[in-house]
């Protein structure tokens, strides 16, 4: 019995031997043919034949994945790791692609960075740091990647994902370099709607806005005929396509077309998926461009990205989101959301909510967005500004001011936050908190002309008139060192002149002549722009044009020549009549009489060379000249005739004084066609006259057709009708 148990063992061990051959033989077939449903079937008849298989047990984890079965690929990852054999550390990589894919990023990169740096390891390093935000790492990963690739064709995906990297890293310069590396071509480009989209989002973040309408369509078309193929509705194809319209939109907005942009972007809004990132990217960009328009609108769309309340908040058994027409909370992103979003995205849409609810007059919730959004960005400028403003509305005024200076301590940008402190501070009434603020900026900032004028006003109205001397003694000391350097462009020395005109201007205020022409002279050493000369001449000109009028000469010789002048003549425009703006005044007694001595002195301009003067004239006067042109024969006949035409008129518009001494007309209460004195028209007596009078047939009948006086004709008989003849019984 011994041999023949030896014999049976020998029979079953060459059998399972035989099978296992034949599985392993199917299970590679399958493999090869990328049939993960075959590879799953095989995989599991392998397992029952040997449970322990380390080959066969990976095969099944892998082909779960590629199915999508992601909860029985983590079980099964996980009782890897119970084993603590060598099959754990085979699968680490299978088990950090199942935490990546269930959302525990963090995870999934500790257990990848345990694994060895394979391919298939650095591409999944590579998307994770890009997941996470760190993308200038993200980046390194995938050129390390590229450097250890053998040549030949990279696959679409991973191609799709390098220039991904590469755009979020700010780096799109480098991706031509990139694609021609590894070989990529323009059918490549093409091959799947994301590689494409991809491509074109290359091209938005190099500028070049044309180009990337192009490729958009190109990635549309893409998407189309792959999504065709797998029998997809057209409401379902826009679904998976909505990202594409979105930056569609998007470029539309960068090419000067914004209503276009708008139409398409709330187009989005209608197709798009209630759980997919565009419905957050599309509604922002609606918002954004709106801007005060349809407030409420735009924040009832942002209440669609609201997390769900609390399990203690829930009402009759539902989960509903959050209101934020109704609170003061704001807006708090939902995880679907959140998570997806990268930081400055997630602060640009809290942003923009923040700056819609200010809109709608709801400060408290803009206040507490606001705070969000610099969570999520410390560095976004203005979500600071935003917040700053909605404690303002709310009479914090002090609270807003130092919150600025907390944004600046923080690492913000402190050249923002000082416009926007000057910006609050004038909205507030504090003007020397103003002027400090605006005069904080960096010397090449705060020397602008703008910046220059915008500071001595702030200075002036809190009457701090020696700061404001300093201001201009600083502001002209640091544009001579710059010119004196030579580090001025043309531009520059336009700014220089502007800024020294202002703060002549300010010594001509302040009562410093002899600075304000020091400052003039500057500026016509300094430029040659005609107008800031104009300006400049002016300005002596009115100085030292009173004690000095030679120096007035000799600058109207300088100025440029005014188009026009030369054809008017000033004796005439003294003796010329024009119209004020408050109408025509009545005329003295001697402005009377000017015409009548003009006649006799030929010394006075004729009444020709009145006409070509450029001023209004009445009636009157084009009456008169008129007359003057007539012979003397015809002037009094024309004169009378005039006259007794204005008599005429004056007689047709007086009006008949109210009789009040009589008694009242009884019949002032009926109309005026029913009263006993009216006298009709010509038309109601024609109308009258054809008016038929009486009852009903009261009125003139034809005689023909009254048939009661005729003759009656006896020989006839009566007039019977014509019966159907009776049958005989």
């Amino acid at each position: 019995t011994t041999a023949d148990m030896t014999e049976v063992e020998e029979v079953e061990e060459v059998d399972l031997e035989r099978k296992l051959a034949g599985g392993f033989h199917k299970l590679s077939s399958a493999i090869s043919k990328h049939q993960h449903k075959k590879v799953l079937k095989h995989a599991n008849e392998l397992l029952e034949l040997v449970p322990e298989d380390e080959t066969a047990r990976h095969c099944k984890l892998v082909a779960l994945i590629h199915l999508g079965k992601l909860e029985e690929a983590h079980e099964l990852a996980n009782g890897a790791k119970t084993r603590r054999t060598r099959e754990s550390a085979l699968l680490k990589k299978e088990r950090a692609y199942c935490y990546y894919r269930n959302g525990d990023l963090g995870k999934a990169l500790g257990m990848a960075e345990a694994c060895e740096d394979t391919e298939g390891v650095m591409e999944l390093k590579g998307q994770l740091l890009y997941r996470l935000g760190r993308r200038e790492e993200s980046k390194d990963v995938y050129e390390r990647l590229l450097q250890s690739h053998k040549r030949g064709r990279v696959k679409a995906d991973l191609l799709g994902n390098i220039i991904a990297s590469y755009i979020s890293a700010g780096s799109a310069g480098d991706v031509p370099s990139v694609l021609k590396q590894v070989g990529a071509s323009k059918s490549s480009l093409e091959e799947t709607p994301e590689i494409a989209y991809n491509n074109a989002c290359v091209s938005l973040s190099l500028g070049k806005y044309a180009e990337a309408m192009d490729l958009l369509e190109v990635a549309e078309r893409v998407g189309y005929e792959s999504l065709f193929e797998d029998d997809l509705t057209e409401e379902e194809t826009k679904e998976e396509l909505a990202h594409v319209f979105a930056q569609k939109a998007f470029v539309l907005e960068r090419l000067g077309r914004p209503k276009e942009s708008q139409e398409q972007t709330a187009q989005v809004l209608k197709c798009v998926s209630q759980d997919d990132v565009t419905l957050a990217i599309a509604t922002n960009n609606l918002a954004a461009l709106r801007g005060s328009a349809n407030v409420h609108d735009s924040l009832k769309r942002f209440d669609k990205l609201q997390a769900l309340r609390a399990e203690s908040e829930k009402s009759s058994g539902k989960v509903r989101r959050k209101n934020s027409l109704g609170d003061a909370t704001g807006l708090v992103l939902s995880q679907d959301f959140a998570g997806l979003l990268q930081p400055e995205e997630s602060s640009c849409v809290l942003s923009n909510y923040a700056a819609c609810a200010l809109l709608a007059g709801r400060p408290e919730a803009a206040e507490r967005t606001a705070e969000r959004a610099l969570e999520a960005c410390s560095g976004r400028p203005d979500a600071a500004a935003t917040m700053a403003l909605a404690l303002a509305r709310q009479g914090r005024e002090d609270e807003a001011l130092s919150s600025l200076d907390e944004f600046g301590e923080r690492g913000g940008d402190p050249e923002a936050a000082a416009v926007a402190k000057c910006e609050i501070a004038v909205l507030c009434s504090k003007w020397k908190q103003a002027a400090n603020a605006l005069l904080s900026l960096p010397e090449d900032k705060r020397h602008q002309p703008a910046a220059i004028a915008t500071a001595l006003w702030l200075l002036e109205r809190s009457g701090d008139k020696s700061r404001a001397s300093s201001a201009v003694d600083a502001c002209a000391s640091w544009w001579d060192s710059q010119a004196s350097s030579g580090a001025l462009s043309e531009g520059g020395f336009a700014s220089y002149a502007r800024a020294l005109k202002i703060c002549g201007q300010f010594r001509f205020r302040s009562k410093d002549p002899d600075g304000a022409a020091a400052l003039y002279q500057k500026v016509l050493d300094r430029t040659d722009d005609p107008q800031l000369r104009s300006e400049a001449m002016a300005g002596l000109v009115q100085l030292h044009g009173v004690s000095d009028a030679s120096l007035a000469d000799r600058y109207e010789s300088e100025m440029p020549p005014v188009p026009g002048l030369e054809e008017l003549d000033v004796e005439l425009l003294e003796q010329a009549t024009v119209r004020s703006a408050r109408g025509s005044q009545p005329r003295t007694q001697g402005a009377m009489a000017a015409p009548s001595a003009a006649k006799d002195d030929p010394a006075k301009p004729s009444s020709a060379a009145q006409d070509e003067v450029y001023a209004t004239k009445s009636k009157a006067q084009r009456r008169r000249e008129f007359l003057r042109t007539l012979p003397e024969e015809r002037q009094e006949y024309v004169a009378a005739r005039q006259k007794e035409q204005r008599r005429k008129k004056a007689k047709r518009k007086a009006k008949q004084p109210a009789d009040c001494a009589g008694e009242p007309d009884p019949e002032r209460w009926i109309p005026k066609r029913d009263r006993s004195g009216y006298k009709k028209t010509r038309r109601e007596k024609k109308l009258a006259k054809s008016v038929v009078k009486g009852s009903q047939g009261a009125g003139k009948v034809n005689e023909m057709l009254d048939k009661s006086q005729a003759p009656v004709d006896t020989t006839r008989g009566p007039n019977l009708p014509n019966l159907p003849r009776r049958r005989k019984r």
